[in-house]
Formats: C-alpha cells, sequence, structure tokens
C-alpha cells in the first residue's frame, strides 16, 4: 500500500468518526431553558471546539437548573444572545434568557442547538473571565 492511501485512510477513518460523535442523535431534541453566561475568554481548543467552530457555529454557555451547559450555535443564533457587548449588558442591567432544542446524541451529550425564543430579563448580566 502506497503512502497516500494510508494517508486517506486514515482521514477519512477521523473525518467519520468525527461526525458520528458530534452529530448522530438517537431521541427527541430536548428543549433548555435559562439565563445565558457571557463568558469573556474562552481557552483551550478541544476537538468538539475545532469542529463546530470550522462549521461557523459558536459556544454559548447556558445556566440550566442542573448547572452550566456548553452548547454550540449557529452564528445568527449566537448574535440574537449577544445583541451588544456583555459589558455594556451588565452596566444597562439585563441579561438574556434562552430557550433551545437540543438532539440527544448517540455518543453522549448535546448536538448543536437551535435557538427556539429568547428574552430580555431586568437582571444584571452573568459575565465570567
Amino acid at each position: 500500500m502506497s503512502i497516500p492511501f494510508i494517508l486517506f485512510v486514515v482521514t477519512a477513518v477521523t473525518v467519520l468518526l468525527v461526525i458520528g460523535r458530534f452529530r448522530l442523535s438517537y431521541a427527541k431534541p430536548q428543549r433548555i431553558q435559562g439565563a445565558v453566561i457571557y463568558q469573556m475568554v474562552r481557552l483551550g481548543a478541544s476537538v468538539r471546539t475545532l469542529f463546530e467552530t470550522t462549521l461557523g457555529n459558536k459556544p454559548v454557555m447556558i445556566q440550566h437548573s442542573s448547572g452550566p451547559i456548553l452548547v454550540y450555535l449557529s452564528a445568527d443564533d449566537w448574535r440574537a444572545l449577544h445583541p451588544e457587548s456583555p459589558l455594556k449588558m451588565a452596566q444597562q442591567g439585563y441579561s438574556i434568557r434562552a430557550d433551545i432544542e437540543l438532539p440527544v446524541l448517540l455518543a453522549g451529550g448535546w448536538g448543536k442547538g437551535r435557538l427556539l425564543a429568547w428574552e430580555k430579563q431586568n437582571v444584571t448580566a452573568n459575565v465570567v473571565k
């Protein structure tokens, strides 16, 4: 076997595993609601983060009743939850509460979410480093 063929096979298997891990769902999508946690700096690039950002999706942290949940949304949905700088939002005394639909992944975790609705709250935005 030639080296280009081996590289092709390794690349193809890697792509299939990543797509299978981050896109195959098995159950009805779940709905979560919670306040947006605004992260000013997000350190650490996981394989999931690299995969999602390559596809144009952005991470959003949601404060759910069970604890913070990191979800990935489309760039348009992300912009809806970030109408202006989180620091300006905190100064003006408001935050955003989101209603998001998330597929349950076959390999565990949540798939790419879809923003169903959002609303302004008269609560200071939760801004973290």
